[in-house]
Formats: C-alpha cells, structure tokens, sequence
C-alpha cells in the first residue's frame, strides 16, 4: 500500500472507515485506541463513569462474590454475543461474507491487513445507548439491583475497550510475544479463512463450536497437515 498514490489511499481511508499507517508501537496503539480515536475515548470515558456510579453504590451494596459472578457471567456473555455476530452476521453469508447491513465488515477483509479501523464516534454512542437501556430495563422489568447493573455494564464496556485494542495490536507490525503474538496469529488465518478463529484472544470458544481451523486442531494434537 506504501507505493499507490496518496490520493487513492486518501478515498480508500476515507470510504472504508480505516487508516493504513498504523502505530508502530505499543504505546502508540495504546494511545490512539484509548484516547485518539474519539469512539475509543468516549467509551473509556463512560466505563470509568460506570465504574464510579458503582463504587458510590457500596455503602449500600458492598462489592462482593455477586460482583465476581456478574463480571464473568459478562465476560462468557461477550465472548459468545462476539461468535454469534461475527459468524452470523459477518460471515454467515454466500461464501462467509457478511450480510447487507454490514457489507462494511467484507470491505476491511478486502483491504491490504495492516490498517486499523476507525470507528465513527456515532456507532459507539449508538452501541452504548442500546447496552444502557437493556442495563436500565433489567433493573426496571427484572428487578436486577442497579449495583450489579452497573458491575455488568462496566464490566461489558471495558470488554469493548480489550476488544478494540487487541483488534487494533493485531493489526499493526508492533512485534508481539506470548498470548497477543498467538492472537495475531489466529487472526491473520481469519482474514485466510474466515469461516474459522471468529473470536480475538479467546479460542475456547472456537474449540467448543469447532470453529478453529483445521490445521489448528492437528497442531494440538501434535500432528502437521502432511500427517
């Protein structure tokens, strides 16, 4: 991508929502997932305010073993609503492309891999406006006590934050070790075949639904293709 002509990077960027000179280091992605791209900032922004409206609740409601079961409860949640939608509505379609509504998901597939996504400010704040009022409809219909409303809120909203940033990281040429390098890995075969490793840093899920590849099963069991 280095060599087209800027003027056709330029229209690309702008069309498909993304930008092809991405950080070179950790830091750097770091500051433009959290900070620089404004969707980033706003839902950094309102997970630290979730998280406050929760500790002013513990007078009442002390953090306790329910927090814990509600912050994994909402982490398992996450990892399955990311499956579902991006097997489903991502890559459910002829040939694993996505659905009408979301042709903008097969355009960042099509492009070169190494360029991060830049969100519109408006889809976070969409996102977040439905997660709020499902959060606020539990403690209205379902009588969920708004103390652990807020722990699944929170927590929900900072695995918006883990999300975007891995998927940012793995995007990058920033070298990586240890779990983030395997991510980056599993992701690079998505973008191969991305009927498989549908899900970023997390792969038991993928193992349940055997939606890892199959290369990646002969690997755990100590074989190679050629065997």
């Amino acid at each position: 991508m280095e060599r087209q002509d800027p003027e056709i990077l330029t229209l690309l960027e702008t069309k498909a929502n993304v930008d092809f000179n991405p950080p070179k280091t950790m830091a750097g992605v770091t500051k433009s997932c959290l900070l620089t791209k404004s969707a980033g900032g706003f839902i950094v922004l309102s997970t630290l305010l979730t998280c406050l409206y929760r500790l002013s609740l513990t007078s009442s409601s002390p953090l306790g073993i329910i927090d814990l079961f509600s912050i994994v409860g909402t982490r398992i949640f996450w990892d399955a609503q990311e499956l579902a939608i991006h097997s489903r509505w991502f890559h459910g379609n002829k040939d694993h492309r996505a659905f009408s509504m979301f042709k903008w998901h097969d355009k960042r597939h099509d492009l070169p891999y190494y360029h991060l996504a830049v969100e519109p400010l408006k889809v976070a704040v969409v996102w977040w406006m439905a997660v709020f009022s499902l959060s606020k409809l539990s403690v209205s219909l379902l009588g969920v006590h708004p103390s652990i409303a807020a722990t699944c809120l929170a927590t929900y909203q900072a695995s918006v934050i883990t999300y975007s940033f891995m998927h940012d990281i793995v995007h990058t040429r920033v070298p990586l070790r240890g779990w983030l390098k395997r991510a980056k890995e599993f992701h690079i075969k998505h973008h191969i075949s991305p009927a498989h490793h549908l899900n970023l840093g997390v792969h038991n899920i993928g193992i349940l639904m055997k939606t890892d590849s199959y290369e990646t099963r002969l690997s755990r069991a100590g074989l190679t293709v050629s065997e």
